[in-house]
């Protein structure tokens, strides 16, 4: 991150800046997020959330791991994932939508994705992809859904919370455990 602090004009040596990096990534998220659900609606949000998000957490990609990407570029990965998620979820299922459907929806496929990150956490499965993107994106993931999405959180099964909380308690997260 030190790379990165901006100069007098905003950039330094050629590169933009943490912020407008930030800003990217946002951008790139929502316009993926917009894209999937206008193209795929419920059922691709769903199998998304529920599989392929985790199987490429799981899956190892062999021209990252000969040509490794600095740990900024991991982190990026992992904050665009963490808001192109959120985002999906906010489009299928709406931000504070109480309908029964619409909640019953929302906690079978947010808690599993969230089962799949306590075991995770837990040691009971191994992430084959950059560590920092995968610590970004569990950090991401719960800082959105705490602020922005609360509701979200309640709906999820108390002991998939603990085992969250206390998987960011190890990583020394306790602001988001």
């Amino acid at each position: 991150l030190e790379r990165l602090k901006t100069v007098k004009n905003g950039t330094r040596y050629g590169q933009s800046s943490l912020a407008t990096a930030m800003t990217q990534v946002k951008l790139a998220a929502s316009l993926s997020a917009s894209l999937v659900w206008l193209t795929g609606g419920l059922g691709v949000v769903h199998l998304l959330i529920k599989e392929t998000i985790p199987s490429w957490f799981l899956s190892t990609d062999k021209s990252d791991r000969e040509q490794r990407p600095s740990d900024l570029v991991a982190e990026l990965r992992g904050h665009a994932l963490a808001y192109f998620v959120v985002l999906c979820g906010a489009f299928a299922w709406g931000v504070d939508s109480r309908s029964s459907a619409s909640k019953r929806r929302r906690q079978a496929i947010l808690g599993s994705h969230l089962e799949f990150i306590a075991s995770a956490l837990d040691g009971k499965i191994s992430v084959g992809c950059e560590t920092a993107t995968w610590r970004t994106y569990i950090s991401g993931l719960v800082s959105l859904m705490v602020s922005c999405l609360p509701l979200w959180v309640t709906e999820i099964d108390t002991e998939v919370l603990k085992s969250v909380s206390n998987g960011l308690r190890k990583w020394g997260k306790e602001e988001l455990a």
